[in-house]
This record gives structure tokens, sequence and C-alpha cells, in this order.
């Protein structure tokens, strides 16, 4: 963000020549787009650059101080299990596995063939619940690092093996990697969260967008529909009031909060994400999951054209909204705004 801004700055500086050494050859060699741009102009710029980006601060600062109680509550109230600190991630917590039995319990499980449980350490005993109900489990490669999705077929699962089959090297070792052109339909689906609204199921991550990337995936493979109950364990002290008009249009929300203490069906669930939203993914995050370039890549061939995406730093000047958008008072859409799934 102060990038941003220092960067305009610069640009007014070899405009005025206020930098010493810079030589005249240099100063012609301005790109095109920024020469025609007044002083005037680029310093107004600049000042919606940081306006905006104050605005994208407040916007994200919310989000990262509720995070935060909730990592420090935990931690001096002793609610956090192992691996501690929790900070920066879906936090484990006492008692974790009293949700199980009440998972277990519900229609939405007992019906459910093919099921999604997120790999966070929390879910484990309920990654062990579904292969013991002889039901198929897919659980999401960490960070989509380097594939999509696991599954793990229960017949081919010791059940005394089970407990190890659920650990992160076990879901490697006995599940078999799926891409994007499985053919699944997923039944339910079971996250983690930081934190959780038990009003609008609105919920927090730690922060790093994967589960939201997740579920528009599996909305734009088709293998999720926006009926398909979505599940978050939590303990209770993450039950927190989240400004619905502050959520994204990526931002998943979830149908049913089970803690060790209740089961909560959400009586005001917000909608869901309906895809990936191309054009709010910046090339940073697209750059980082390999598997989503693929899914891009084969959605492109589909329809015969390129796909929309976010902008980056470096194209923020270069983009039409710097020169029209300085004119018409417009707000120029950066990078932060368009960090597809900065929730999860």
């Amino acid at each position: 963000n102060l990038g941003k801004v220092m960067l305009a700055s610069i640009l007014v500086f070899f405009r005025s020549g206020c930098i010493s050494g810079i030589r005249p050859s240099v100063m012609a060699q301005r790109p095109r787009a920024l020469a025609n741009i007044s002083d005037a102009s680029l310093t107004g710029a600049a000042s919606q650059v940081q306006e905006r980006d104050n605005i994208e601060q407040r916007q994200s600062s919310w989000k990262w101080a509720m995070r935060q109680r909730i990592w420090d509550y935990m931690e001096v109230s002793n609610l956090a299990a192992f691996p501690r600190p929790v900070h920066h991630r879906i936090p484990n917590f006492v008692d974790a596995d009293q949700i199980v039995q009440k998972i277990e319990q519900l229609p939405e499980f007992a019906s459910a063939g093919w099921v999604k449980v997120d790999p966070d350490s929390p879910l484990r005993g309920v990654r062990a619940a579904v292969l013991r109900a002889r039901k198929m489990l897919l659980v999401p490669q960490p960070r989509l690092r380097s594939g999509f999705l696991f599954i793990l077929n229960p017949s081919k699962i010791p059940r005394s093996c089970i407990g190890n089959a659920v650990t992160q090297n076990g879901i490697v070792r006995y599940g078999e990697a799926l891409g994007l052109e499985a053919n699944i339909k997923i039944n339910l689906a079971i996250v983690g969260s930081v934190g959780v609204d038990p009003t609008t199921g609105a919920r927090l991550g730690k922060g790093e967008g994967f589960a939201d990337v997740e579920y528009g995936m599996l909305r734009s493979m088709g293998a999720i529909e926006a009926s398909t109950p979505v599940i978050t364990c939590v303990h209770d002290c993450q039950l927190v009031d989240i400004p619905t008009e502050k959520m994204q249009q990526y931002d998943m929300p979830v149908d049913i909060i089970c803690t060790p203490t209740q089961v909560i069906r959400v009586p005001e669930v917000q909608p869901k994400p309906t895809g990936i939203y191309w054009e709010l993914l910046s090339p940073q995050k697209l750059a980082k999951i390999r598997i989503l370039q693929s899914l891009r890549e084969k959605q492109e061939a589909e329809l015969g054209h390129r796909l929309p995406i976010g902008l980056d730093q470096a194209q923020f000047y270069r983009s039409y909204r710097l020169v029209g958008g300085a004119n018409q008072g417009q707000a120029p859409r950066t990078a932060g705004t368009a960090a597809h799934g900065g929730n999860a």
C-alpha cells in the first residue's frame, strides 16, 4: 500500500526533475500513458490511492482484529490445543472430540455418501468418523500446493489404520489424488473456522483464502451445489458477531455450526459463492495455486476467450483506472481489493 503511494510520488518527482542525477533521456522514456498525465492528475491519483488503501486497511483490519482477539482468548484461557500457539491457524481446541458425536447424529451426515473435510487439526476426529461410517472422504491438499483433493476410500483402508489415515501423512499414504477432471458429487462439506456468526453463518478463516478458493473451484466443477450443506466445527468462544455488509461475494458462509456444547442451524444463511470470481483474483494468488491455473486454462478453452483477472501493483499504473479514474473521481481497483478469498 505504501509502495503504491511512493511510486506515484516518485513519478511526480520525475516529471518535475526533483531527483538529482536523472538524465533527460530517462525522462523521455516514461511510458506514453504516464507521460500524458499532468502533475495535478498524478498527485490526485496518488491521493485516491492513499484514500482507497485507508479504506481497504479499515475493511481488512477488523477481520484481523477479530481473529487476534479469538486466538489470544483461546491461548490465555487454555482453550487452545496442540499445535500451539494457535495464532495464524484454524485453531485446535479442547473438547474438539465431543463434536464428533454431534456430527454423526446429523441427518445431513447420515445421508451423505461423499464428504469433504478440511485438513485442519480440530477436524481430525471428524475425518475418522467419515471413514468409520464407510463414506468416501475428500480432503483438500494443504494450501493446494501441488494439487486439489485427496480421496480416501474406506474399503481400501483397514479399520485399525483409520486413525493414522486421517493424519497429514496418512492422507497422502492412503489417499488418491483427484484433479479437475474428476467426476464427483459432494454431499456434505465440513470446514474449520477462526470465527463464525451463529445468526448469518458468516465465517472467518485464518486469512489466506484457501477454503473460499476450494469452494469456488468445486462450484465451478459442478462438484458441489449451493444447497449442499456446509458445516463448521468451532469452540463456543469462537461464536462472534460478524458484519455481513463487510463480507465479500467470494466469502463462503456455513449452514450448521457444531461446538462441544451445541448444534446451531443458522437461521439467516448468506448467499454462497457461485464459482471463482476471476476479476477479483490477483495474479499473485493465481501464481501460487497451480490447480487454479489449470482451471482457468480449462475454462478459457471452453469459452474461447480470456478470462478477466484482478490487478497487481505494477498493472495499477498501466490501467485506465489511473487516467480515467483520476479525472472521474473513481476509486481505482487494486490487488488489495481483488485478493480473492483473503478470508479462509
